[in-house]
């Protein structure tokens, strides 16, 4: 991908023959053999996104908050909980923008344009914590500048179409595919359209990584 950085997965080759680690893509987490950021599309968006991202959630190859930095050109993507990283949130504190965090609590209203609110001459700004369940409960009770936002929900209908992780619950969906369906009732069709189809990519590179696919897109067969 343009711009961005390869990482070696650490230390210097053993000297007992073993393979040296594999370089990983910083976006995508995969080896840089299998990495298809090349093929992510870039998309504007209106409604601005923040996306909030748990330190453990930088090495994980099914996190998909680093993907939606990408695509989507008007987010921001904040690192919590990394060591010696102070987590800069001053973006939610602007005057002329008006926030909402999506998450699913109890009694929150469901994402729509009224709810996150279009008053005139003010920006929208969608507020999203990457993180297992429990690290983003945590992050949403402890984090002050989230704490004191409005909280927005996905409907209890809501249906993973990529299950790159167990679903909990109704309506609860992982980060990227949240985002996408939060978008699409907030009226962007297209940002929601193009990050969609990056989960897909990203959901082909994780089940192949896992051995459930091959290259060709057949299943792998299981191993006897």
């Amino acid at each position: 991908m343009p711009g961005k950085q390869n990482q070696d997965t650490g230390g210097p080759p053993s000297g007992d023959g073993a393979a040296p680690p594999r370089r990983r893509c910083e976006v995508c987490k995969h080896p840089v053999q299998r990495c298809a950021c090349s093929l992510l599309p870039r998309v504007e968006n209106g409604t601005a996104v923040v996306i909030i991202q748990h330190a453990h959630e930088r090495k994980s190859q099914s996190n998909t908050g680093s993907m939606l930095a990408w695509i989507l050109r008007n987010s921001s993507l904040h690192l919590h909980g990394g060591p010696g990283v102070p987590l800069d949130l001053s973006v939610l504190r602007q005057a002329d923008v008006d926030c909402a965090v999506l998450f699913p609590w109890s009694g929150a209203p469901v994402v729509s344009a009224d709810a996150l609110g279009r008053r005139p001459g003010r920006r929208q700004c969608l507020v999203v914590l990457d993180a297992t369940w429990s690290q983003a409960r945590k992050m949403a009770q402890r984090i002050p500048e989230v704490r004191r936002l409005p909280f927005l929900r996905l409907s209890d209908d809501a249906a993973p179409r990529y299950r790159l992780r167990k679903p909990l619950g109704p309506g609860l969906l992982g980060t990227g595919e949240a985002v996408a369906l939060a978008l699409e009732l907030l009226g962007e069709a297209g940002a929601a359209a193009a990050v969609r189809v990056g989960l897909s990519i990203v959901a082909r590179n994780v089940l192949m990584e896992r051995g459930k696919l091959r290259r060709d897109g057949g299943a792998a067969r299981s191993a006897r």
